[in-house]
C-alpha cells in the first residue's frame, strides 16, 4: 500500500527523507558533517558520508562548499 500511494518502498522513502533533510541543514546550519549524519539518523559518520555521495553526487563537504558560497 505505501508503494502504491508514494511511488516508492518505504525505506527509499525514509532514506529520501533522511538525504532532504541532511542537505538542509548542511547548507542552513554550522552543524558538523558527522552531528548532521547523526542528527538525520545515521549512526556511522563514514556511512553517511558514503551514501550522501552515493545519492547526491558529491559529498557532504564538497555539497556545503558548492551550496553556501565557500
Amino acid at each position: 500500500l505505501f508503494r502504491e500511494q508514494m511511488g516508492m518502498a518505504p525505506k527509499s522513502w525514509i532514506n529520501d527523507t533522511r538525504l532532504q533533510q541532511a542537505r538542509n541543514l548542511l547548507i542552513t546550519s554550522g552543524e558538523s558533517v558527522g552531528r548532521i549524519g547523526t542528527m538525520v539518523g545515521y549512526e556511522d559518520p563514514a556511512h553517511f558520508a558514503r551514501y550522501f555521495r552515493k545519492n547526491v553526487g558529491c559529498s557532504p563537504r564538497e555539497f556545503r562548499r558548492t551550496f553556501r558560497g565557500q
